[in-house]
């Protein structure tokens, strides 16, 4: 099987780890950046933009478009995660408030079949590892850590 041919994208910014390419191109091959410079491209673009940036990265969101990650649905979790792709945002850790420790095992085992389906990335758990001396806006009457 071959691969399909790589994308081109020039921009007029492009977002590097050390700085900026104005104008600069990107070529990417099997979904990932196989080179990149300053100018204009070595072939033709099959994308124009005025700006290519790495996506952004999600360690702490609790739903979005009308999804929810901490109410063990599995619709709502994949709609809040397509809402924040639609967006810009590449990756996603799902994050849970503190709940008893029942309910965030059916949300965490909910969520844990996601993770593995590449949906979310991983699962931040609010508590119960909070300090009862500073836990904020959790319900003191669940459990918290030591």
């Amino acid at each position: 099987m071959t691969s399909p041919t790589p994308a081109v994208i020039t921009a007029e910014h492009v977002v590097t780890p050390s700085g900026w390419l104005t104008p600069g191109w990107l070529r990417i091959a099997d979904g990932r950046i196989e080179a990149m410079g300053e100018g204009g491209p070595p072939e033709p673009a099959s994308h124009r933009a005025r700006w290519a940036l790495p996506g952004f990265v999600d360690m702490h969101v609790h739903g979005g478009g009308g999804g929810s990650f901490t109410e063990g649905d599995p619709a709502g979790a994949r709609r809040a995660a397509a809402f924040h792709r639609a967006h810009g945002t590449t990756r996603i850790i799902a994050s849970l408030v503190t709940a008893t420790v029942d309910e965030l095992e059916r949300q965490v085992t909910m969520l844990a079949a996601l993770a593995d389906e590449g949906v979310i990335c991983g699962i931040h758990l609010e508590g119960p590892f909070l300090s009862a001396a500073r836990c904020g806006c959790p319900e003191p009457a669940l459990p918290h850590g030591p």
